[in-house]
């Protein structure tokens, strides 16, 4: 949860509010943290140093599947047409 201490919308009070709440029967929320930003500073703020965060969190909350068809293919250079064929192959049997 990011939360902006300049925030015309919301404010800290309710997000801590929130986050207590969230936090009642465990460990939902798995990250918190305020930021000097307004509202629309999340999506159009001159500092965005915090998206690293929000990255981080999901890779690793939320990561790609290991092995995705088309990156496989890349990596063991299967022409595409060819990795098309097996695909259409494997969902006709």
């Amino acid at each position: 949860m990011f939360v902006g201490t300049a925030d015309d919308l919301g404010d800290t009070t309710d997000a801590r509010w929130a986050q207590d709440e969230i936090n009642k029967n465990g460990t939902a929320l798995v990250h918190y943290q305020e930021i000097p930003a307004g509202h629309s500073s999340f999506l159009i703020g001159k500092d965005m140093a915090y998206f690293d965060t929000v990255m981080n969190l999901v890779a690793e909350f939320n990561p790609l599947p290991q092995e995705q068809p088309l990156v496989q293919a890349i990596e063991e250079e299967i022409p595409q047409k060819e990795l098309l064929k097996e695909q259409a192959t494997e969902v006709i049997e």
